[in-house]
């Protein structure tokens, strides 16, 4: 799993499963992924995003399956898997480092999207 950030506000989380990367790129699309990846103490992963949708399955073998899927990807994850996958997305955001990058990069995206908010008509709007 990694966790990188690029100048100016470019933030990209991917989870390599071996046969399978999901990712995200983006302050929002980061956040979501994180947030779906920190259901491990809840009875059943639902997790439902723009970008992303998370679901659990018990099969008839007892089995539980965690499907992760987007528009381009549909991986199938064994609970165990994403419980060991959610703690270390856990682990990540609990670093000090890791939550400073991010905020760094919340404050530069805000300030982008400010910035667009704030850019002037075109000249003679208004009257």
């Amino acid at each position: 799993m990694s966790l990188a950030i690029a100048e100016p506000v470019d933030l990209r989380l991917s989870i390599d499963l071996g046969f399978s990367v999901i990712e995200a790129v983006g302050v929002d699309q980061v956040g979501d992924l994180i947030e779906g990846f920190q259901l491990r103490d809840e009875e059943r992963v639902a997790c439902d995003r723009y970008g992303f949708v998370l679901t659990e399955e018990e099969h008839e073998d007892g089995v539980r399956l965690v499907t992760y899927r987007d528009k381009h990807t549909e991986v199938r994850i064994p609970r165990s898997d994403y419980d060991r996958i959610a703690g270390s997305v856990s682990e990540l955001v609990a670093d000090s480092s890791v939550q400073a990058a991010v905020e760094r990069a919340y404050s530069r995206h805000a300030a982008t999207l400010r910035g667009e908010a704030w850019h002037p008509g075109p000249k003679g709007f208004g009257g």
